[in-house]
């Protein structure tokens, strides 16, 4: 006699919502005994109301105080101090479903809901898709799950968590959500039956493939299955279970980004009848490859964590930008290095003495730093923030500086990861920007990039994907910079779709990280003229720097090679740097070049270097090399003089023709000097401008 009643009706906006044409709306009521069945309801998670938090949290299934709970003990257990356990007592297949709705939170909160088994996360089984967008009163959605959990086994301990997905803010649900699980009896062909194996499921990507084949009347014959994968023949495993096969293959080396690959399965089954099933698969994940090189065969591991090296240049210092750096990753290594002059204070010989470092309690007269150790990178400019993904967030070392700013930082944070084979996932989240690498020193040139946010932003993940071909220890270094407002860095990899801190000593699936302080002891190339990738190179010769860290650059061994030919080279060593310098007969010529510089390195056994970069020499780069100190120097100049043709003027160092539009002459003598002969433009028309052709000296908008 009850009645149920589905109500549809305006939550937010106005406006006509209806069926999709050609398609219908379904209810769908099934009638359930309480055998196989576990149903129960939430309000909160195991560590309060909040539906949003920071890391994965457990739901806490203790009821509504409405709902009756049902759980067939012959099945479940339900344990845990917040009843979030759901522990499986008889083998199967068990479908489940979730439902709540969502409230509170900022603006596009956005809970994610996931499943987890012994507590990994089930592939696939997880939801994300209704942010609460708090604006034109949409404050309320829901989240639903409907999914079938495979082949669970006896102790098998099921839990449904959230954690935030989107902005930030307590989510609740007032109302209240639901879970349930129902045995699901495995399929059992009736005698007689004849009906074929059929694929049910296939998936490919970096790690391999994975093809199920369901068994029904007839059955897979294993010893007949073949697969051939992109027109080679490969081995596989299958593995059975309830009526299933799981066909696999690991790839032996991860296969590149962007290829294609064709597959072919083929089996006979117990009746003799044959398949062939064909699938096609890209690989779409973006990874780098780290080369075993850069691992070191020897860490001190004495001390775990980071060291932390901070710069600050302020308004106290600048008397006007809140920070020099642009937030630019090249501008941020300059000033990590001390290299900004300030203008606002000289020397007896008006020329501008470096800027000092204010996150440097110390650094009074010249530029130093002050190095701090941490176990791990939480960072936050507040006091008892939480920014990012984590709670509890450190302070950053001696900031705010001396100048009692927040403001216009650039720092770096050096370790050495245990990295094990494989494919990791890392993350660096950032306001505002980082850059991410891994080599032979902190600081060698020839380092691997990683990962690269360059520029400004409020609190952000990039995640980045790397493969290990070998495990070992890997210098990483991560240059981080901040301009004004908020300020944060967390360093942490991905491990079964959870964020975990690199080296959090409270997270046994978080990976290892040594402090050894500013240097592994190796030779680096520390800087080399032209610069990489310039292309208005001014200079007339290849110049390096080779920095003598601990191991050194053996006597003899150095060259300098100039688009592939060796070019002489002095060497001079002083301090523990050695800059080679070569002058190329006839100087840099305009066009592209390539310079590479090797040597052998002290190692035992020696290792030979190398470093090879790409640089242009073009004619507005030539033309600088005769810029005079102290002289006015133009690099473009244009004059009015040419009144029998209005329309035109041409600049005079590389002749570009420009033309003038809207414009027009004065009459004689109504130029600055007022003497016959001298005209000038007057560009008070409306519209009145001058275009100028494409010229390589321009930051180029548009040209005609």
């Amino acid at each position: 006699g009850q009645v149920l009643t589905v109500i549809t009706e305006q939550l937010a906006l106005a406006g006509t919502v209806t069926v999709q044409a050609n398609r219908a709306a379904s209810i769908f009521i099934e009638k359930l005994g309480d055998a196989g069945l576990f149903a129960d309801s939430f309000l909160a998670t195991t560590a309060g109301e909040d539906l949003n938090p920071v890391n994965k949290t457990a739901l806490s299934l203790v009821g509504d105080g409405i709902s009756p709970d049902v759980t067939d003990d012959a099945n479940y257990s339900n344990e845990g101090d917040d009843e979030e356990n759901i522990v499986i007592k008889k083998a199967g297949s068990y479908l489940l479903s979730f439902n709540s709705t969502f409230t509170g939170g900022n603006a596009r909160a956005n809970p994610r809901v996931t499943v987890e088994v012994n507590g990994n996360e089930v592939s696939g089984v997880k939801t994300t898709a209704h942010y609460l967008r708090h604006a034109n009163a949409h404050d309320e959605s829901t989240g639903s799950i409907v999914a079938l959990l495979s082949d669970l086994a006896v102790d098998d301990v099921v839990t449904v968590s959230v954690q935030r997905e989107g902005n930030g803010g307590i989510v609740t649900s007032p109302e209240g959500g639901k879970v349930a699980l129902q045995a699901k009896v495995a399929y059992t062909a009736a005698a007689g039956d004849q009906f074929p194996p059929r694929f049910s499921s296939f998936s490919g990507g970096l790690s391999g493939f994975s093809a199920n084949v369901e068994d029904f009347g007839l059955k897979l014959d294993a010893a007949t299955l073949k697969a051939t994968l992109n027109g080679e023949s490969v081995d596989v495993t299958v593995d059975s279970a309830n009526g299933l096969r799981s066909i696999n293959y690991a790839f032996s080396d991860f296969p590149p980004t962007g290829s294609e690959h064709a597959l072919n399965i083929v089996f006979n089954d117990t009746g003799g009848n044959a398949h062939s099933k064909d699938f096609a698969f890209t690989i779409n994940t973006q990874y780098q490859t780290i080369s075993p090189a850069f691992s070191m065969s020897d860490v001190n591991k004495d001390k775990s964590g980071f060291r932390v090296n901070l710069s600050q240049i302020s308004v106290i210092q600048t008397e006007g930008p809140v920070e020099i750096h642009g937030n630019q990753w090249v501008n941020a290594e300059r000033q990590l290095r001390g290299e900004y002059l300030n203008p606002n204070e000289v020397d007896d010989d008006d020329n501008p003495l470096p800027y000092l470092n204010e996150a440097d309690p110390d650094a009074w007269e010249g530029w130093s730093i002050a190095p701090a150790d941490v176990d791990y990178v939480n960072m936050n400019q507040d006091e008892d923030g939480s920014i990012g993904n984590f709670g509890e967030d450190q302070m950053f070392p001696n900031i705010p500086g001396w100048g009692d700013s927040n403001d216009g930082i650039a720092g770096e944070f050096l370790t050495v990861l245990h990295l094990k084979k494989g494919f990791h996932t890392l993350g660096v989240n950032s306001d505002d920007g980082f850059r991410a690498t891994i080599g032979l020193n902190f600081q060698d040139m020839e380092s691997q990039q990683i990962g690269l946010f360059n520029g400004n932003r409020g609190s952000a993940d990039s995640l980045f994907n790397i493969v290990v071909t070998e495990e070992g220890y890997y210098p990483l270094r991560v240059l981080w910079w901040e301009g004004n407002g908020g300020a944060n860095i967390e360093i942490f990899s991905v491990v079964d779709g959870e964020e975990v801190l690199v080296n959090d000593p409270d997270n046994e699936n978080a990976i290892k990280a040594y402090n050894i302080g500013n240097s592994t002891g190796r030779s680096y190339f520390g800087s080399v003229s032209p610069t990489q990738n310039d292309t208005f190179a001014t200079e007339n010769s290849i110049s390096a720097t080779i920095i003598e860290d601990g191991t050194k650059a053996k006597s003899g061994s150095i060259k300098v090679l100039l688009n592939g030919e060796e070019v002489d080279a002095s060497i001079n060593s002083a301090d523990g740097v050695v800059t080679v310098t070569a002058e190329p007969d006839g100087g840099l010529g305009i066009g592209s070049h390539t310079a590479k510089i090797v040597f052998t390195e002290t190692t035992n056994p020696e290792t030979e270097r190398s470093l090879e970069w790409s640089f242009e020499v073009t004619a507005f780069s030539n033309k600088m090399r005769d810029f005079v100190d102290g002289e006015p120097n133009p690099i473009a100049y244009w004059d009015f003089d040419f009144a029998d043709a209005p329309d035109l003027t041409f600049e005079h160092v590389f002749n570009l023709e420009s033309v003038i539009t809207n414009a027009k002459y004065t009459d004689d003598m109504g130029g600055h000097t007022g003497e016959a002969g001298d005209r000038a433009m007057d560009f008070l028309t409306t519209a009145a401008n001058l275009l100028v052709p494409d010229g390589e000296f321009l930051n180029i908008a548009s040209a005609f």
